[in-house]
């Protein structure tokens, strides 16, 4: 397979990149307005929350389920429901 030339990897990129935004899929409003270390700790939260709900909800509210499914214990994913407040 012949080597592409800087060219064409740059217009490859250029290519994939047309018409996406930056921060496809995350919510960003409102988050450049804190440090970093703070914007980060609330997404990570926001992904675990939004994760620990779609694990339930496919697992058919069975913690036990879906506690496998996450790969946590019982106990550790009732926590994490109740601190949530996912039911």
């Amino acid at each position: 397979m012949p080597r592409k030339t800087q060219d064409q990897i740059e217009a490859e990129i250029a290519e994939a990149l047309t018409g996406k935004p930056a921060c496809a899929g995350i919510d960003a409003s409102g988050i450049t307005t804190v440090p970093l270390t703070d914007a980060k700790r609330r997404s990570a939260a926001e992904f675990e929350r939004c994760y620990l709900a779609s694990v339930f909800a496919r697992a058919n509210g069975s913690v036990s389920e879906a506690a496998r499914i996450a790969g946590l214990d019982r106990t550790n994913f009732r926590r994490l429901l109740h601190r949530y407040g996912i039911r």
